[in-house]
């Protein structure tokens, strides 16, 4: 019941993948020009941030229920 809850709180974040992924795509493809670089860098910079923001929650999550889990004694 435990790892149901945590997957369903994770559910969200996951949308976040997507979210980080797109723009690193998109700014690069725009930074291929000049002026298109305008736009590009800072997509590139918010999708690294946002790709480092779900590594991190899905980290402490893990990290989260792994400590719980050895508190009670469960495997």
């Amino acid at each position: 019941m435990l790892f149901t809850k945590k997957e369903e709180l994770l559910s969200e974040t996951k949308r976040y993948k997507l979210l980080g992924i797109a723009p690193l795509i998109i700014g690069g493809l725009m930074s291929i020009t000049i002026v298109g670089a305008i736009v590009g860098i800072p997509m590139i910079i918010f999708g690294v941030l946002v790709k480092k923001s779900y590594n991190y929650n899905i980290r402490v999550s893990d990290e989260t229920f792994a400590d719980y889990l050895s508190s009670i004694g469960a495997a």
